[in-house]
């Protein structure tokens, strides 16, 4: 398997910040899969790649997504979603991260 992507993606991506230590970003972005296969979609999230075969995902997708950060100290807490939209293919994904700086 090949794990090849090219990906034509344009977007907006807004941040507010509600306080001093709490940071929404809300995003959206259109895609285009260039160099996909027919029958398979090549997924990769924070480096972490899986393949979906069969169903001939189609190549134009929307992604959207909303984050909240916190920061407070040397501390970083991040909640997100995120959905990606194809018109045969819908993929929700959510994150939580806690991340200490020295």
């Amino acid at each position: 398997d090949s794990n090849s992507v090219l990906t034509l993606v344009g977007g907006a991506k807004y941040d507010t910040n509600i306080s001093s230590y709490l940071v929404t970003n809300l995003h959206i972005n259109t895609t285009y899969d260039i160099l996909r296969p027919d029958d398979s979609k090549v997924i990769d999230i924070d480096g972490i790649i899986y393949h979906i075969n069969g169903g001939n995902v189609k190549p134009f997708g929307i992604e959207t997504g909303i984050a909240f950060n916190l920061y407070d100290n040397n501390w970083n807490f991040d909640i997100g979603y995120d959905l990606e939209w194809h018109s045969n293919f819908i993929s929700h994904t959510g994150h939580i991260r806690a991340k200490y700086s020295f």
